[in-house]
């Protein structure tokens, strides 16, 4: 009996080709898009699981709470830790990390720029699970010069020789020995490096300040493991006056310790100064959702063709019948054929998965595997899930045609002479289901786009093209950057050339706190911090509001003068800029107290998720650590050519290296353009599925009419009176979904661009693009098989049957 079950099961589905194909590739390509995002949400879901001590170990952070605001740092006072070991004796194991980078290397005469370096103290390996694969793999950073490198560097610089022992060079200073080598940083981790280097080889010359300030935060995250014996919850409450033991307490600042679990933070930790990118919940269940709805749309599609195709066996239903077969038999049958439907497509997405993994890597931006012993519950879920859609599929024909009367469906079975609608409506409801959620991932992925293109095209207050930011490295270059300018200003091609802690946009960041009533008031507010020389603003283009410029013969400019911006100005009280020149500020660094001399328009240092902060500019050249030269454009490669000279010339112990602004700018969005890439492809899927399902269920419809539209030809009916009648009805079925989806859209992305300072306000006009997409990817998709019944002879048509 299964036997002949699976022989007619398998003659309907090379009877109807078609039919079949759009019924198992669409299922198919919903699989696929659902098992992959799965995979990807599996994966976020478990970062920093694989340290085998995951759920003990915990990151120290600071909360600070002022009068207005409450901010929580990572980053950690780089004295914490060895207070925190005095304080707590029974807390065995804890570590530093300070990020460098990018620092140079020197090994085995390759010279490289890396910007994946970190120091760790030895405590290091007793709490992280990163396992040694040559070298010492008991202590590997015991001693204070001690260097390990990953997999992947030690290959970079070694080749397949064993590097343990080897020395590499830093910065031109210190020689670090290689102590061991270990597996490369799971893609799972919260944090990467290619590099550990000791702790104990830290110092204030590479940390840029000293050891021992309690105020300042410098890149050092802090580590620990919990013992057995110990809460979180009974640490938390013996160190809640930890800052008032070890620093001075501060006015209108109440500073206190917290602890985030380890596994917590890749998805939950939103502090402002986070290692690496993070993710968010609510992203994976974004893209859940995306994967939920690409899913339901193909078993839509599954559903609508198989109860559409299953009127057409309703003559075998009652041969069956009449040949003794039981309502029993005929619904396993009708059940079995549709299960077996979405077990192929079930293989099929399995085979697509294969192909399409390394480009959905390429996609999200990191590797994502399919090993199949470690998906067994995606696996199992998502056939579980195919299961099910193969029952509900199925079982309108299996009950419903299984009940038929023998009489009646040898006859002819006509679903127009039903007198029950509910499965046409069924029908439509589905197709307007599909193209709501269609819609809105439509609409979705242009808000998407044109919140990028605002945020890479909006004036972000300073000139940026053409110009080239290149790193002062060599010591006592930051005191002659005026020499350097002037000779790189000797070339025609080069407009103008300043010095600075930071470009506008930039990776390094200097927080600290203004003081607006003097140290000893109440009043306190954060502040960015930049150095700049005399030509910074002339150099950028960015205009005075009021006030003038640092100048050289003004020798009171040195540390004592401040250039802020608006956001300080009316942080200040004050209404006009003119009312803030020749007031004293007091600051957290050094405890400077300067005047402030002048004041420029507002620009954009961060991407345009942030708004912009208050912000003091000094003059301080110690600290200059970039030097910014704007070209004109022409003759690029000679240009390029001049400024390397120039810099073998000054920093001839440095390769040359050098960013364009524009390039830096570009990066700060590498997130939106990559959740842009995600939401398009996806799309893309949802709406050519939806469309496989509108062109399989259009054919049906046309081919039930066969014979009306013959006989409306031959009454003097048009191909676009054919058209017209064919398409209409589905086409109200879009337009419906699209006034379904619109509010449903709109409220999602408005919520979303919350996240946004700076953002876009969706209107009318995306909502009309989004539905007339849909619409005329509908239009496209049913005009083609209703021109192609159309212009059928419709003596053809009138013999059909």
């Amino acid at each position: 009996m299964f036997n002949n079950y699976m022989k007619i099961a398998v003659r309907n589905l090379t009877k109807f080709k078609s039919y079949s194909f759009i019924n198992i590739f669409g299922l198919a390509v919903g699989l696929t898009s659902c098992l992959l995002i799965m995979l990807y949400v599996k994966q976020e879901l478990r970062y920093d699981e694989f340290h085998e001590q995951a759920d003990r170990i915990y990151r120290i952070g600071v909360e600070n709470t002022y009068s207005d605001r409450v901010t929580y740092y990572s980053q950690t006072p780089v004295p914490m830790a060895p207070a925190f070991r005095i304080d707590f004796p029974e807390i065995n194991h804890l570590t530093r990390l300070y990020f460098d980078g990018p620092a140079l290397l020197e090994a085995n005469d390759k010279r490289i720029f890396e910007s994946k370096i970190v120091f760790a103290e030895p405590e290091f390996f007793e709490i992280f699970s990163f396992h040694v694969i040559a070298g010492d793999a008991q202590r590997p950073l015991g001693d204070p010069a001690a260097i390990v490198l990953t997999k992947s560097s030690a290959q970079k610089y070694f080749g397949d020789h064993n590097p343990v022992g080897q020395i590499v060079r830093y910065e031109n200073k210190y020689n670090l020995r290689i102590s061991a080598v270990i597996e490369d940083v799971p893609v799972t981790s919260h944090f990467t490096f290619d590099f550990l280097v000791s702790y104990e080889a830290l110092n204030e010359d590479i940390l840029g300040m000293t050891l021992d300030q309690w105020g300042a935060f410098a890149d050092t995250f802090t580590y620990l493991l919990l013992p057995e014996n110990l809460t979180v919850a009974q640490l938390e409450s013996q160190t809640a006056d930890f800052f008032d033991r070890h620093s001075k307490p501060k006015p209108n600042l109440s500073r206190s310790v917290f602890f985030q679990p380890l596994t917590d933070i890749y998805l939950y930790s939103h502090n402002v100064d986070d290692i690496d990118a993070t993710n968010s919940m609510l992203t994976l269940v974004i893209l859940s959702l995306v994967a939920g709805f690409i899913l339901l749309i193909a078993c839509i599609n599954f559903m609508n063709l198989s109860t559409a195709r299953s009127t057409r066996r309703a003559k075998e239903v009652g041969i069956r019948k009449v040949l003794g077969a039981f309502r029993v038999q005929l619904t396993k049958q009708f059940l079995g054929e549709s299960i077996l439907i979405a077990a192929v497509a079930m293989a099929m997405a399995l085979a697509l998965i294969e192909v399409f993994l390394p480009y959905f890597s390429r996609l999200v931006g990191k590797e994502v595997d399919f090993i199949y012993n470690e998906n067994i519950e995606v696996l199992l879920g998502v056939a579980g899930l195919t299961l099910l859609v193969g029952i509900v599929s199925g079982i309108y024909p299996a009950l419903i045609l299984s009940g038929f009367k023998p009489v009646s469906t040898i006859k002819g079975y006509n679903p127009a002479d039903s007198p029950s609608r509910w499965p046409l409506y069924l029908r439509r409801g589905l197709v307007v289901v599909q193209f709501t959620i269609s819609i809105v991932l439509i609409f979705g992925t242009l808000v998407v786009r044109q919140q990028l293109q605002y945020m890479q095209n909006t004036d972000m207050g300073f000139e940026k093209e053409h110009t080239m930011v290149l790193p002062l490295l060599e010591d006592g270059l930051r005191e002659k950057t005026e020499t350097l300018k002037n000779e790189l200003m000797s070339h025609p091609n080069i407009i103008e050339a300043s010095a600075g802690y930071r470009a506008p946009i930039s990776d390094y960041n200097f927080d600290t706190s203004a003081f607006p009533k003097g140290y000893d008031g109440k009043e306190r507010f954060s502040i960015e911090i930049n150095v700049v020389d005399f030509d910074y603003f002339k150099n950028y283009g960015i205009p005075f509001l009021a006030g003038r410029d640092f100048k050289k013969e003004f020798s009171t400019d040195f540390k004592e003068a401040f250039i802020v911006n608006e956001a300080l100005v009316k942080k200040l009280g004050f209404s006009r800029p003119e009312e803030a020149l020749g007031y004293k500020l007091p600051i957290g660094i050094n405890r400077i107290a300067g005047t402030i001399i002048g004041v420029v328009k507002d620009f954009h240092f961060r991407a345009l998720r942030k708004e912009i902060r208050p912000m003091v500019n000094l003059h301080w050249p110690v600290i200059f650590r970039q030097i910014s030269v704007t070209i004109s454009g022409q003759n690029m490669p000679e240009t390029i050519k001049f400024i390397e000279e120039v810099w073998q010339k000054h920093q001839p112990s440095y390769p040359f290296q050098y960013q364009f602004l524009n390039d830096q700018i570009q990066k700060l969005y590498e997130t939106e353009v990559q959740a842009l890439n995600i939401v398009t492809t996806f799309s893309t899927v949802a709406i050519t599925i939806a469309c496989l399902g509108l062109l399989g269920l259009s054919a049906f419809m046309a081919e039930q009419r066969t014979k009306e539209i013959g006989v409306r030809k031959v009454l003097g009916a048009g191909v676009n009176n054919i058209i017209m009648l064919l398409s209409r009805d589905f086409l109200k079925l879009v337009l419906v979904a699209g006034i379904l989806a619109a509010p449903v859209a709109y409220f999602a992305s408005t919520q979303l661009l919350q996240n946004f300072a700076y953002r876009i306000e969706p209107g009318v006009g995306t909502a009309l693009l989004s539905i007339g997409l849909a619409f005329f990817v509908a239009l496209f998709t049913v005009s083609f098989q209703a021109m192609k019944t159309a212009i059928m002879n419709p003596v053809e048509a009138l013999r059909y049957e």
